[in-house]
């Protein structure tokens, strides 16, 4: 008898995993095309929050004076809605959640799907995304504030000019090219790379886990140096004794992580 339930539960275990291998393999294979987008008055938006949950995000300029939202790719449900973008008040507000249905994204599974915006060329007042799982991808950018995140996805910026900018990644790399202003990045698992004019303002980069590399055109006039490394070395312009106060020191540059390497150099 013993035997017999041993047998009768392996058996259920397999069965089990056999249903959910068909679901997956059929939500995988018989996927079709989906194309949805909304344009908007570009006079008419002054903050965008977007609020992804399994796609990726590209912001790009637009060549017109309209605001372009667009979600394409493959899904299992074609003719399902994917894509919510309203204007309120002045915040355009685009989503592709569905917090109150998430025992039916069971069947999403399979989809492919990228987001893509474009953005007339002004001042934002704030630009804010907060995603999932899925990478960002953003660039030329003017905003007074910008706000990225995501769960599990590496973030990509560039051209962004903004009094802050503050990025996160529980899981993924970071790159940042040419992004001014006040910055912050974190990241629990991946690398940070920078590649900027200037290391004059405030910058806090940190990563739990993974090296973090910084270009300056040039070399600081006023920073102070507040550099960490738990397991690894630390390299300030070709030098390991690096002068921790450069100038009247106003502007602290902190970089720290447990493990990997911190470089800063030209």
């Amino acid at each position: 008898m013993p035997n017999f339930k041993k047998i009768s539960i392996i058996a259920l275990i397999l069965l089990g995993i056999g249903v959910i291998g068909s679901v997956v393999t059929f939500a995988s294979s018989d996927r079709s095309a989906i194309s949805e987008s909304e344009k908007f008055s570009g006079h008419d938006v002054e903050k965008l929050d977007i609020q992804l949950d399994n796609q990726k995000l590209y912001v790009k300029p637009s060549q017109s004076d309209e605001i372009i939202v667009e979600l394409e790719g493959k899904g299992n449900n074609p003719e399902k809605e994917r894509l919510q973008a309203e204007l309120e008040g002045d915040t355009l507000l685009v989503k592709t959640r569905e917090r109150d249905r998430k025992m039916f994204r069971f069947f999403d599974w399979g989809d492919s799907v990228t987001l893509s915006i474009y953005l007339p060329e002004k001042e934002y007042t704030a630009f804010k995304v907060d995603i999932n799982n899925g990478s960002i991808n953003a660039e030329n950018i003017k905003a007074k504030e910008f706000i990225a995140s995501t769960d599990n996805g590496k973030i990509m910026i560039g051209d962004i000019l903004s009094e802050r900018v503050d990025v996160e990644s529980n899981n993924g790399k970071i790159e940042l090219d040419n992004v001014e202003g006040e910055l912050n990045g974190k990241t629990n698992n991946g690398a940070i790379s920078l590649v900027t004019e200037s290391l004059d303002r405030p910058i806090h980069l940190a990563s739990d886990n993974g090296k973090i590399n910084v270009k300056s055109s040039k070399e600081p006039t006023n920073v102070t140096f507040d550099v960490r490394v738990d397991n690894g070395s630390i390299d300030i312009f070709g030098d390991s004794d690096w002068d921790t106060v450069v100038g009247e020191g106003e502007n602290r540059v902190k970089l720290t992580t447990h493990n990997g390497s911190i470089t800063v150099d030209r």
